[in-house]
């Protein structure tokens, strides 16, 4: 009852402003650490694309960030390890909101130093509500929202009582999609 678990964009959880104690984003990413598994991700990867990623970080930080309830926390992270997606990210929303919240830690984890894959993880403490005004550019309309199908959610109780997981459904929701 205390976890909430939506299929749905998370730039638009801005509407939920200090409704959540605790928030972790691990935030998608241009996933520069599977370089080492695969030569072939290097083929795909480029600035423009990283600018890209950040652009859409910065939305759902900004966004969870407002969700956030005053005086509790929120941890970052990526799987990448340019500026663009990490220290910039966390800038970029600190200049836009002054004084909204503080750095309790931030870490680049490296593999040869850390034994483990690279990673950025900030975690920060809100400590003031943001003067939030979303962008005239996103679509925020309730016809983005629908109801689980019924054999949606017959997939997903089979998959949350294989987990031994409980939800109410009312607070399971799908973005509709014309795809």
């Amino acid at each position: 009852e205390n976890i909430w678990i939506c299929n749905y964009n998370g730039q638009y959880l801005w509407r939920f402003t200090e409704k959540f104690d605790r928030v972790l984003l691990d935030a998608p990413c241009s996933g520069e650490w599977i370089w080492f598994k695969s030569q072939e991700s290097l083929k795909y990867w480029n600035i423009k694309n990283v600018k890209k990623i950040a652009d859409v970080q910065k939305k759902l930080f900004e966004a969870w960030l407002n969700a956030l309830k005053i005086w509790w926390e929120m941890l970052y992270s990526t799987c990448t390890m340019n500026l663009f997606e990490n220290e910039w990210v966390v800038e970029s929303i600190l200049n836009k909101h002054p004084g909204s919240f503080e750095i309790v830690f931030k870490k680049r984890f490296w593999p040869h130093v850390d034994e483990t894959g690279w990673f950025f993880v900030c975690k920060l403490k809100k400590i003031r509500s943001l003067d939030y005004k979303i962008s005239d550019k996103w679509d925020l309309s309730n016809k983005q929202i629908v109801d689980l199908s019924h054999s949606d959610k017959k997939i997903l109780d089979k998959f949350l009582s294989t987990q031994g997981i409980t939800l109410k459904a009312d607070t399971i929701i799908k973005k509709y999609s014309n795809e």
